[in-house]
């Protein structure tokens, strides 16, 4: 939890501070595309750093009794989403909408953050059903960004593999990790009693994506495919591990089906880790 100074409890979200981070997101993320990778990813990582502790002055304006960290996530997420799309969109009024989704997007999150964060009740079912379908949404926008900010990350289409570099392939499995790990421990908060348990989760979702994201890239799936079948792998796992029974346990090293797991990760891990050293090489 992170200290706000106020004594008086969150309604909602300040209406001038979303407004003001809007902006921010709509000039910066407007203004990236006319710098390249590396010097992109760098933007992005500072855009999503702005957009969480922007967040999290929104959100601790009246929140005497502090503010949850999963809470700056998915505006953080937003911001990396932001970057990497509007560079697949032709420079002049296409990004226009863009960036307008964008920045409502944005505006929609802090609210509903806010609401969540406010409860002391915790979230309700339907705030966890918002959460989850948010997430997947910009899940789905992150995988396409991060892709395309990548040389040979997006596949034009069939018959179309354009090759990729091994540091690039890293990049891409790497970045696509981090989003994982990210909506992983958001939507973990959720359920998960405490810190070390949705911080182990995320874990696993950040492998599980990883491997996922190799595996996609050897069968250099055209266009939207991949970030789609990606997303679907991420729901997938969030449905696995959203059943009561599992996420009401405490983590146990000597949990017999945690510990298949992980076996499974890392068995799976390294072999797509030895197919894509081969096929890069």
């Amino acid at each position: 939890m992170v200290e706000a100074s106020s004594e008086h409890p969150l309604v909602s979200a300040p209406t001038a501070g979303r407004r003001q981070l809007a902006l921010a997101l709509v000039v910066v993320g407007g203004l990236s595309v006319l710098v390249d990778p590396p010097v992109l990813w760098l933007v992005g990582a500072l855009l999503a750093v702005a957009m969480g502790l922007g967040t999290l002055q929104i959100l601790g304006e009246r929140q005497a009794r502090g503010v949850a960290v999963e809470a700056l996530i998915l505006p953080a997420i937003l911001a990396v989403a932001t970057v990497g799309v509007v560079r697949l969109v032709p420079l002049g009024l296409g990004l226009v909408p863009v960036l307008a989704v964008a920045a409502f997007g944005l505006d929609r999150l802090v609210v509903l953050e806010a609401r969540i964060d406010a409860s002391e009740r915790g979230p309700s079912r339907d705030d966890r059903a918002a959460v989850l379908t948010l997430g997947l949404g910009l899940a789905f926008a992150a995988f396409v960004g991060v892709a395309g900010t990548i040389p040979g990350g997006l596949v034009p289409g069939p018959g179309e593999v354009p090759p990729i570099a091994g540091g690039d392939l890293v990049a891409l499995v790497g970045l696509d990790a981090l989003v994982g790990a990210a909506l992983g421990y958001r939507f973990a908060a959720l359920r998960e009693p405490s810190i070390r348990g949705a911080l182990l989760a995320a874990a696993t979702y950040a492998g599980v994506v990883a491997i996922a994201a190799g595996v996609l890239r050897l069968l250099a799936l055209p266009r939207l495919v991949g970030p789609a079948v990606l997303t679907l792998v991420v729901f997938l796992w969030d449905a696995v591990h959203g059943d009561t029974l599992h996420a009401r346990r405490p983590w146990r090293f000597w949990d017999v089906r945690r510990l298949v797991e992980l076996v499974v990760l890392a068995v799976l891990g390294v072999l797509v880790v030895v197919l894509n050293s081969r096929l890069v090489g």
